[in-house]
């Protein structure tokens, strides 16, 4: 796959627009030998080849069943995973290759929101203690003016000031994802990343975060990458969406775009698992059930990656181009990208579906990956 091709085909306005640029990213990590086959470790593929654009105040949805690289990515992003090959650059500048004592400063600017608000805090600190450690290990402000901060961003994040001389034992789980979230604002960052911030807590205090981070996010303009599995809190949230499979992005569109006419069969299975809340019938996706086996993300294969469980390639015939030749992904019009060599042909089949089938069978929940 051309490396130049497809990254100028997923974002052509990389250079005036992008705060945070990905190209060609791959995190590999080394296997043990398996005594029963060839000597030597094996690779686990989890980031194979990666160029994506997050532009300035957007909210970037990452979605993707477990496994399919999501976390390595984000991590890759905070600095917490070192990237085996490939650039990330941040406002312009390449972190990829920064020492932990060059990338100190850069971390002011990059902050993270943690899936579990349970172990994510200190428990034997004070929430004031919390909130302020990034300000003191960064050196900024005295003691009184820290204090004034944290009583600022306590407020911001809905909590009031008497919640700074409690433990996090004391507080419910929503109750503390607001203290983590209000420490991710402590030092003014530019780029978040959340990954399942709100997967652990209840719908109700789901709804209750979500809403605070979309008000937080406009107001401070901040730009985030959302990695989730809900579906249906990306479309609340997220102004785009990228869709990963085996490390690989597979499609990526506007998030009004990708839900109204998705164009990878991946993507069509995720839908029709998730999105079971929509009243209209016709609405509705019909239930896909994804059959086979994913491959080891330890050993390459011809062909797309997919192919071993895309409801496509096997209800066509199974197309030879499938099989001998990798999907790159490409610009299929109204700014949505797929990985998929009949991406045209889908959307028009899903155009076709919401046009005239009146499903009758009710929508199943999840999907037996």
């Amino acid at each position: 796959m051309n490396t130049e091709l497809s990254r100028s085909t997923i974002d052509p306005n990389r250079k005036s627009s992008a705060l945070v640029s990905i190209k060609g990213a791959k995190v590999h990590f080394p296997m043990p030998a398996d005594p029963d086959k060839s000597p030597g470790a094996g690779l686990l593929r989890a980031v194979d080849g990666i160029d994506l654009d997050i532009h300035r105040s957007e909210n970037l949805g990452l979605v993707g069943e477990s496994g399919s690289g999501k976390t390595t990515l984000g991590n890759t992003l905070l600095g917490l995973q070192k990237i085996t090959e490939g650039e990330i650059r941040f406002n312009g500048t390449l972190l990829s290759n920064l020492t932990a004592k060059s990338m100190f400063p850069y971390r002011r600017k990059i902050q993270a929101i943690f899936q579990d608000p349970y172990s994510s805090l200190h428990p034997r600190y004070r929430i004031s203690k919390i909130i302020e450690e990034p300000l003191e290990i960064h050196q900024i402000g005295n003691q009184q003016q820290r204090q004034a901060r944290v009583s600022e961003l306590l407020e911001a994040v809905g909590l009031s000031e008497k919640f700074a001389h409690r433990y996090a034992n004391e507080l419910s789980g929503g109750q503390r994802q607001r203290v983590g979230i209000a420490r991710a604002l402590a030092l003014e960052p530019e780029f978040i990343v959340a990954d399942e911030a709100v997967s652990a807590l209840d719908v109700s205090v789901q709804s209750q975060i979500l809403n605070l981070l979309k008000k937080l996010q406009r107001e401070k303009k901040l730009t985030m990458l959302f990695i989730a599995h809900d579906l249906a809190v990306v479309e609340y949230l997220c102004d785009r969406v990228a869709v990963m499979y085996l490390g690989r992005i597979v499609e990526l569109a506007d998030t009004r775009t990708l839900f109204s006419q998705a164009a990878h069969p991946y993507t069509l299975a995720l839908l029709s698992a998730t999105l079971d809340w929509q009243e209209d019938p016709k609405d509705r996706l019909e239930k896909i059930v994804l059959k086979g086996d994913v491959p080891a993300p330890t050993q390459q294969h011809p062909g797309c990656p997919f192919r071993s469980r895309c409801w496509y390639y096997q209800g066509n015939g199974e197309p030879e181009r499938c099989a001998r030749e990798i999907p790159a992904i490409r610009d299929i019009g109204n700014r949505q990208w797929s990985a998929c060599h009949f991406a045209e042909d889908l959307v028009a089949s899903e155009k076709q579906l919401r046009d005239e089938l009146l499903l009758s069978s009710p929508p199943i929940k999840s999907l037996e990956f």
